[in-house]
């Protein structure tokens, strides 16, 4: 049960009575989560010796390309590449039993671009945001989608659990 193959991309405004999206299917291999290691903080002594090291936590930024065909509207309003509102997502991979992600907070941000060869292209990307002082901006689990009708209208998620006390974060 490995997370890869076609992923199903659900999102949603973080707004009272706003409903489920699934996005259209990414472009082949483009779906990425990049994960940025937080700044290192050393505390040196005199002769610079290390005598305690801190890191900041990381920064996640999901990006993918979505193309747009004929009948299909823009995965996003924006304005010069701006989403107004902060949106969670979900990305499910093929196998559903798989481990997916969960941001539960992210700014949004979209550019668009044209070539003779791929048409017209979407490059979405989510930049998670801190939901609150206990929950990771940036989580991974079981993705379970609820869809009726052709759309999806309801997300629910487990966490992956740390093997050891000692894995704990």
């Amino acid at each position: 049960m490995l997370s890869w193959g076609k992923p199903k991309i659900v999102v949603k405004l973080d707004v009272e009575g706003a409903i489920y999206r699934l996005l259209n299917t990414p472009v082949d291999d483009s779906t990425n989560l990049e994960t940025t290691e937080g700044d290192k903080n050393e505390a040196k002594i005199e002769g610079g010796e290390v005598e305690a090291v801190r890191y900041d936590k990381s920064t996640y930024k999901l990006s993918m390309q979505i193309r747009l065909k004929k009948g299909d509207k823009l995965p996003f309003a924006n304005k010069d590449g701006i989403v107004a509102g902060e949106y969670s997502v979900w990305v499910q991979p093929e196998d559903v039993e798989a481990f997916g992600i969960q941001m539960l907070k992210a700014h949004v941000s979209m550019k668009t671009s044209y070539t003779a060869n791929d048409g017209i292209m979407c490059d979405v990307a989510f930049d998670a945001l801190s939901p609150d002082a206990n929950t990771p901006q940036c989580q991974f689990g079981v993705v379970t989608l609820t869809e009726a009708g052709g759309k999806v209208t309801n997300v629910a998620f487990e966490e992956v659990t740390a093997e050891s006390e000692i894995a704990k974060g």
